[in-house]
């Protein structure tokens, strides 16, 4: 960012105090506005100040400056350095926020004076120099009235050379800054004090950047199963039971949700609803849309009116069922009689006609079938469920007390989860963290969780007893919040913010600093946006809007409307997306014919990785070098199909389509007629886990590289000579040649990538013994398989982030976050927008399993999964669902806002 010490701005007066408050302090900060800039030199404030700021703190942070002694001064650098943590979004924001402070220490610590740090520095970079020029007024007034002591009052150049020896310690010991992402800090918390958190020594955490998270509810589930619920005969009799009414796949999949929400099992006790009056009211809403519809003559409609007829009467008269049929007639016929479906007119006048007590029912179908299903349950599977609550209670509790013992592995939701409970159920240990720790600064707060919040009231938590009191510093932005799926609340963190004071007992004020200098956008660009979200979508607050501080002109943002019904440049109708990736085709070619652009200038954002799939293919095809980020296409690659079927063939003699597509792959290069021809000679399952000669007319190649694979396939079988995994992996690896898979026109590698990934990830699954290798390869070969069918998940593909590279750069707006660039072309504006309307938010569907809190910080936990004949819905489904609506509109709104604020020149 380039500050110009010419022109004053507007917000200058909020970053200086942001920078230097005393208080507990909150920054708004719009995008573009220098956030990590601030956020960097409010740390470096911090640590060239802490022997000023806290002055009741370690004894060894008042060496920093004062001792001429280096060990001492090392020491007390240890100490300052210690006393902060910083939390950053993301490993790669960590390591940026690194290296910012790292260059600003260095600065200092190789100036010989002021005059010439200012001459290696950025002049324009004010706020640096102000922080310089507080701590050496600290140093040489320290000994005045007013001042701390036990510093004597110095010269400026004597206290220049101090705050250089102190710079030079940090600067030695820099790379042990606490800065990190949440889950590396929460580890860190855990590894300290691993007996009171419960953490068995031998327990591996969940690597940030791995590939072990996937299917983990499916690990956890298959553990309890196994050992548990397979292996107690209480649970198993429990399980002939429910089987009884609820399949397998119900039951695993229920705790598998529970594992990410174990308040389903609250909701779930709750459940039956044993009301003679809701019943009674249900029954006559029914009679009265039957008695209004009594004239009608259409024979389906008919029909279906005497079949609800027949069913409430069934009721009336306690007949066994009765219920179950109500309940699936209204999932079958949900689009007839109800508003919010695709009535007649007959049905829509006879709607009107009711009475309101009435009519409340058939609004929706959801409005009748919840108390119907909840009736279901307690009068004909009350017993069942009974049952029901008491095995997912067992696997919760288990969940809650022996999973991480059992399973060896701290989860990412594990990691927070036990470092709050570590600091809320042992005051001892949140003491000692709060004694070393001096500040917390929380970097992209708008996307914390509300487990995250929970970690940093506990932090910040102050002892009534104690005069100390960690000070809390955040920094974000609400406007860009869109991590709604990862559980990020914007209204928990508006609570957060508003009762900080409750939240954390601080002593110490609270400060809000808002920051709408914008030094990434041209004027036109923040014009824009400050227009389309503060007249068509109200977003920004009033006076947020954005302060373009860069001079030059820019390019008007351009609307580019497709035509769906055109048949032109070879698309046919309704192929909106393949006729946008045409045009955006044509718009990459046209900036491309500018001098001063180049491929790595161009970003274009799409709403999700359907898009990505449909454009990129365009773009390789049109000659433009693509790099993409967010594809789910990981296990489409023919590279990663290869691999897991060379380790399928290797390990599973059986699997004659693994042999088959081994054979026909680069690795062994055969043709059709070639492998029929050789496995007529040796069935697949012989071919490699036997020693049976090899035909002569293979080409010596083939068979040179089949004894190969022979050999590695005996030594995981045979006894006695089995190699380790991760050698014998090795030599696997070693026969993948790099030439086979190598594209033209591919700048950064990825199909060796995406090789050494699913080695990786299978050693990975190996070590684990939750899921046992082949069923893990399986799995993964099948996701390649339904990627095409009932829209399944063939798997995130790698994220490669060189810079240098000149491509032109396509990516979901969430993996856009942070980033920026001189052209961004948001291709499938409507999609983006997809929320904003009730039509666009149906056709999503409705949520299995609902977990938000409402803006008086309210939690609304609900709930609507299948259970045997019914799909059962939790109590506070309806109001939960009308919430998450109201919530994906405004977080449409934020996704607009995120994408459109990434352009620098031209959008």
């Amino acid at each position: 960012m380039s500050f110009e010490p010419t022109v004053r701005l507007l917000d200058e007066a909020d970053r200086t105090q942001a920078v230097t408050t005393s208080d507990h302090a909150f920054v708004w900060a719009s995008a573009g506005t220098g956030k990590t800039h601030t956020l960097t030199l409010r740390a470096l404030y911090l640590l060239l100040n802490a022997p000023f700021l806290f002055a009741g703190g370690e004894p060894q942070g008042k060496s920093l400056y004062s001792s001429p002694s280096r060990p001492e001064r090392l020491l007390a650098a240890r100490s300052v350095i210690k006393s902060l943590v910083l939390t950053t979004f993301t490993r790669k924001a960590a390591a940026e926020m690194q290296t910012r402070l790292f260059r600003y220490l260095n600065q200092i610590a190789a100036a010989r004076d002021r005059s010439d740090l200012e001459a290696r520095g950025d002049p324009k970079d004010l706020l640096f120099h102000e922080v310089v020029k507080i701590v050496l007024k600290n140093l040489a007034e320290s000994e005045q009235p007013g001042g701390t002591p036990p510093f004597p009052a110095v010269s400026e150049d004597l206290a220049f050379d101090r705050l250089r020896a102190g710079a030079q310690a940090l600067t030695e010991l820099a790379a042990e800054l606490q800065i990190s992402t949440i889950h590396s800090f929460a580890t860190s918390l855990l590894r300290r004090h691993p007996l009171e958190a419960g953490i068995p020594p031998t327990a591996r955490f969940a690597q940030e950047d791995g590939d072990d998270q996937s299917d983990i509810d499916e690990q956890v589930v298959g553990r309890w199963w196994e050992r548990h619920a397979l292996g107690h005969p209480e649970i198993r009799n429990d399980l002939e039971e429910l089987l009884q009414v609820v399949s397998v796949s119900q039951i695993r999949h229920w705790l598998k949700q529970c594992y990410y929400c174990d308040s389903i099992l609250e909701e779930s006790k709750k459940l039956p609803l044993e009301d003679l009056d809701e019943e009674r009211r249900l029954v006559t809403a029914g009679q009265a849309l039957i008695q209004a519809l009594e004239k009608e003559d259409s024979s389906k409609l008919t029909r279906l009116r005497d079949q609800f007829k027949q069913i409430l009467e069934d009721i009336s008269a306690h007949r066994p069922a009765a219920w179950q049929q109500l309940c699936r007639f209204i999932q079958k016929n949900k689009r007839y009689f109800f508003a919010d479906g695709n009535p007649t007119q007959t049905v829509q006048g006879a709607l009107h006609a009711l009475a309101p007590e009435h009519s409340q029912y058939f609004q929706s179908w959801l409005n009748l079938y919840l108390p119907a299903s909840r009736l279901c349950v307690a009068k004909e599977f009350s017993s069942t469920w009974t049952i029901w609550i008491r095995l997912m209670g067992r696997f919760v509790k288990w969940l809650d007390e022996d999973a991480i013992q059992e399973m060896g592995l701290v989860t990412f939701d594990d990691m927070i989860r036990l470092a709050v409970r570590l600091l809320k159920e042992h005051p001892a240990v949140r003491r000692a963290e709060q004694r070393r720790l001096r500040a917390l600064l929380v970097d992209e707060f708008q996307d914390t969780d509300p487990l995250q919040l929970d970690l940093f009231k506990a932090l910040l938590q102050h002892d009534a007893n104690s005069s100390h009191e960690v000070l809390g510093f955040f920094v974000g932005d609400t406007k860009q919040s869109i991590y709604r799926f990862r559980g990020v609340d914007v209204p928990t963190i508006e609570d957060f913010h508003e009762r900080y004071a409750a939240h954390t007992g601080c002593r110490l004020g609270r400060s809000d600093f808002h920051l709408k200098t914008s030094f990434r956008s041209v004027k036109e660009v923040t014009q824009f946006v400050n227009h389309f979200f503060d007249r068509e979508l109200k977003l920004a607050e009033e006076g947020a809007q954005l302060i373009s501080h860069r001079p030059e002109p820019g390019d008007l943002p351009e609307w580019h409307l497709i035509d769906s019904d055109s048949e032109s440049a070879g698309f046919k109708v309704d192929k909106e997306r393949e006729f946008a990736a045409a045009e955006t085709l044509r718009i990459i070619q046209r900036y491309l014919e500018r001098k001063d652009c180049s491929c790595k200038d161009i970003l274009v954002l799409v709403r999700n990785w359907k898009e990505v799939d449909a454009l990129v293919p365009v773009l390789q095809r049109g000659g433009i070098p693509t790099i993409s980020s967010g594809a789910k296409t990981f296990h489409r690659h023919p590279e990663v199909l290869d691999v897991l079927n060379l380790l399928i063939a290797l390990i599973h003699p059986q699997d004659r389509l693994a042999v088959a597509a081994l054979l026909r792959s680069p690795l062994v290069c055969l043709s059709d007629p070639e492998i029929h021809s050789l496995l007529q000679e040796i069935p697949p399952e012989d071919l490699l886990h036997s020693r049976r000669p090899l035909p002569d007319h293979l080409p010596e190649p083939v068979q040179e590289r089949l004894g190969l694979l022979r050999e590695l396939a005996l030594h995981r079988r045979e006894q006695g000579v089995e190699l380790c995994l991760s050698d014998w992996l090795s030599r696997v690896r070693e026969l993948v040649p790099q030439v086979l898979y190598s594209q033209p026109g591919d700048h950064e590698g990825r199909p060796i990538v995406r090789i050494d990934r699913v080695f990786e990830t299978f050693k990975e699954a190996s070590q684990r013994s939750v899921t046992p290798p082949l069923i893990w390869l399986l799995r993964q070969r099948d996701r390649a398989a339904q990627a095409d069918r009932w829209d399944g998940d063939p798997g995130e593909d790698i994220t490669l982030s060189d810079e240098s590279v000149d491509a032109v750069r396509v990516m979901t707006i969430h993996k856009a976050k942070g980033l920026e660039s001189r052209f961004v072309i948001v291709y499938g504006w409507t999609s983006v927008l997809l929320n904003l309307g009730e039509k666009g938010r149906g056709k999503q569907g409705s949520p299995e399993v609902i977990s938000l809190t409402t803006g008086e910080a309210v939690s609304l936990r609900a709930y609507s999964m299948k259970w045997g004949p019914l799909v059962v819905v939790s109590p506070g489904y309806l109001k939960a669902l009308a919430e998450e609506g109201r919530a994906a509109q405004e977080e449409a709104k934020r996704l607009a806002y995120v994408a459109t604020t990434r352009a620098r020149d031209g959008m």
